[in-house]
């Protein structure tokens, strides 16, 4: 997620699921079947994810508005930031 703005938070932020069962390293231990699953859909949406390119980027909430985040794209956005440090 791209958030030029931080009105609320200090840094980009990562938006998770947490899924009750313990660790997914611990699931390859007990059921390597069913852990290989779990990777199996992470994978699908990644690549769906990928697939879907959009002519904006940001955080998805500013994007349905019609508000993109500033920069060209990503990869600018991440030098714009990296240049400053």
């Amino acid at each position: 997620m791209a958030d030029d703005s931080r009105r609320r938070y200090r840094a980009d932020v990562a938006v998770v699921e947490d899924v009750c069962g313990g660790p997914l390293e611990g699931l390859f231990d007990t059921d390597p079947t069913r852990a290989a699953a779990a990777l199996g859909e992470v994978a699908g949406m990644l690549n769906e994810m990928h697939r879907d390119h959009a002519p904006r980027y940001g955080r998805v909430d500013l994007l349905e508005q019609g508000l993109a985040a500033s920069g060209a794209s990503c990869e600018a956005l991440v030098l714009e930031r990296a240049s400053k440090v």
